[in-house]
């Protein structure tokens, strides 16, 4: 039913995944998220370029359509910077949802913006088609504070909105509340002045601006005037949207950062820091949301006002501008550049300092999601997969080994430091999924160089990745095992599925008498089930599961509805069959009729989900669905193709 000839699927990416990116990296073509666009957009992951590389770089794909595979190794390299991966590349948009002059909603590429002006309130999530779009930052709750005749005063910017505006002209946007704000010094009214907020977005980048600008009385002299930046109901709770660490760069001195760990309110001096950030620590270094923020005058911002609530979770911060002095009929204004992002290395605080400067500098031409790449991981394997096939061309294509594996190793030393090692303090850290292709691609690695330095980071990421495997209990009482998604998350089969591919790989390049118990007792959660999917409605699925009870008794169910989950477990399953150790083909072989049962069931399903196109042939995401995309095609194809290159070192 399923032909194990690539090329039909590889023809289905290039001739109708592959598209002009856009005028950020020279109009060069890279894969898109699906064939058209998706709630008006087009998206290039970075991850998923990584995906199709993996499998474009196959012999027979490669030799077939080298065009596309330059294309897509090229834009991948394009979207790596030192350590990071940046997650994805969007196309300029910015449209207006709704807008009744004065509450919005409008969608940017890669931003969801929505405001309720006369309650002086802008809200910025970070945007997915997928139900992730969050309220990342609400812009709110400002004050003003100066003393006046010996006396301080502190005004309420939102009480006093009077008027309001919203300016969209083409690819700009701009939202305006405007308070008069007066106070009473010893029985008079005094008029202090006007002010107003604006927040200026632009189609074609990530960054935005917060400006406050308040026009002096000429009537009236204060002294030492702030102006306020704010962020409101920060952790609402809303898809585990929480923040709990300041950090900032401060001239002259080590960057600060500040871990909030429990109920807490006070001012947090950050004199001249030309950039400080908001962000979840706890928590996956590539899913932890931060908000980044650079002073357009760093001499002037002067502290973090906060309020943090339970287990220190950040409530309230405004970011505080001085004006010291007398001040009597002027304008005085602050500005903020800011950035969403929603995974990082958010230590590195230089790093990411120097990463939004350049983006605020630079003209405005593309807008980029510089989030850390989704299934960081995947580049490497992708890297060290080209490496492999070039290899096999001579001498001829050294140089092009020699970049693809420079490419590799960079990102190696990278996920070690930013990555492993944050992992030995805080398993929650890291993604399992990721860290299963870590492996595979210093497999692949080791295959080229038969370096001690590969096989040694091989056995680290094995370690590793064994941490990660849970012990439970079958329906039958019992025990399996799971590799879930992370410390403390669910066991989703593609992640349980990655892991098993993992380590059956690793098993041909490295002797490690662990593997084969753990691949024995993974293979043991795998089950037939039915469970509910919800496309818009629950839908009932029959198919292959993971299936396990936890040390209570309650049942945890995750299926391979969507199809990219039966690639990465057939692929697996083919690995441990054609394994070259004895030890590991007798561990399926006691699980033999069980997996095949699977194996038909999921060749079945993919079956059903497949399209011709003309002479290529289209696998869409689940057997409902209506389209493939970057992610299925290639993860799929690569489960059900003859890959030689998954059997071990050896076969280079």
């Amino acid at each position: 039913m399923l032909t194990t000839d690539p090329i039909p699927y590889a023809a289905f990416i290039v001739r109708h995944l592959l598209h002009p990116v856009g005028p950020r990296f020279g109009n060069r073509h890279a894969v898109a998220e699906t064939e058209e666009m998706m709630d008006g957009d087009r998206w290039f992951w970075s991850d998923d370029n990584a995906k199709v590389l993996e499998f474009l770089s196959l012999p027979p794909v490669w030799w077939a359509f080298p065009e596309a595979v330059d294309a897509t190794f090229g834009f991948l390299r394009d979207l790596c910077r030192g350590p990071y991966v940046y997650r994805r590349l969007g196309q300029a948009r910015l449209d207006a949802v709704e807008n009744d002059g004065a509450r919005a909603r409008f969608v940017h590429s890669l931003m969801d913006i929505t405001c309720d002006l006369p309650a002086g309130v802008v809200t910025v999530g970070v945007r997915f088609h997928d139900g992730r779009t969050a309220r990342n930052v609400m812009l709110t709750g400002n004050y003003v504070r100066f003393d006046y005749g010996g006396v301080g005063y502190t005004l309420d910017v939102e009480d006093a909105i009077d008027a309001w505006e919203i300016r969209h002209r083409g690819d700009s946007l701009e939202l305006t509340h405007a308070s008069e704000l007066r106070f009473v010094h010893e029985g008079r009214n005094l008029r202090l002045g006007r002010l107003a907020y604006t927040y200026r977005f632009d189609a074609r980048t990530t960054v935005f601006r917060a400006e406050a600008a308040l026009d002096l009385d000429p009537g009236v002299t204060v002294s030492d005037l702030v102006l306020t930046i704010s962020a409101d109901q920060l952790t609402h709770g809303e898809l585990g949207m929480t923040y709990n660490a300041v950090r900032a760069r401060r001239p002259g001195a080590a960057p600060l950062t500040v871990s909030v760990s429990e109920p807490a309110q006070g001012l947090l001096p950050l004199s001249g820091a030309p950039y400080w950030s908001l962000s979840r620590d706890r928590f996956m270094r590539g899913f932890s949301p931060a908000i980044h923020s650079m002073p357009r005058e760093p001499g002037r911002f002067s502290a973090l006002n906060i309020v943090a609530q339970e287990e220190g979770n950040l409530h309230w911060v405004a970011a505080e501008h001085a004006f010291p002095g007398d001040r009597c009929g002027e304008r005085v204004s602050v500005e903020e550049t800011k950035l969403l992002t929603s995974g990082g290395f958010y230590d590195r605080v230089d790093d990411m300092a120097a990463i939004m400067a350049a983006e605020a500098a630079g003209p405005p031409s593309q807008p980029i999601d510089l989030s850390l790449s989704y299934d960081y991981g995947v580049e490497l394997a992708a890297f060290a997969r080209r490496a492999r096939m070039l290899a096999r061309a001579g001498e001829g294509a050294k140089p092009m080994v020699e970049e693809a594996l420079g490419m590799h190793d960079q990102l190696l030393a990278a996920y070690e430091e930013n990555m492993l090692r944050p992992a030995e303090t805080d398993p929650r850290a890291i993604f399992s999924r990721p860290l299963s292709f870590v492996v595979m691609g210093l497999v692949d690695a080791l295959a080229v160089t038969g370096s001690p330095r590969h096989r040694e980071a091989l056995r680290r990421a094995v370690d590793v990745l064994l941490t990660f495997e849970q012990p439970a209990k079958d329906m039958i009482g019992k025990p399996v095992s799971v590799f879930p998604m992370g410390k403390g998350e669910p066991a989703y089969l593609d992640c349980h599925a990655a892991a098993v591919l993992a380590l059956a790989r690793a098993a041909s390049a490295i002797d490690d008498p662990r593997i084969a118990p753990a691949l024995d007792h993974a293979l043991s959660a795998f089950a037939i089930g039915t469970h509910a999917v919800d496309l818009g409605g629950p839908v009932k699925q029959d198919g292959v599961v993971v299936d396990v009870a936890d040390e209570k008794g309650n049942r945890h169910t995750h299926g391979s509805f969507w199809n990219y989950s039966a690639g990465l477990s057939l692929r697996g399953f083919a690995v441990l069959r054609r394994s070259p150790k004895p030890e590991i083909r007798e561990v399926l072989a006691r699980h033999g009729d069980r997996i095949e049962l699977f194996e038909t069931l999921m060749r079945r399903q993919v079956a059903r989900s497949i399209r011709p196109r003309e002479e290529a042939l289209e696998i869409r995401t689940s057997v409902p669905s209506g389209e493939s995309n970057s992610e299925t095609q290639p993860w799929v194809a690569m489960g059900i193709i003859d890959d030689p290159c998954d059997d071990g070192p050896e076969n280079l």
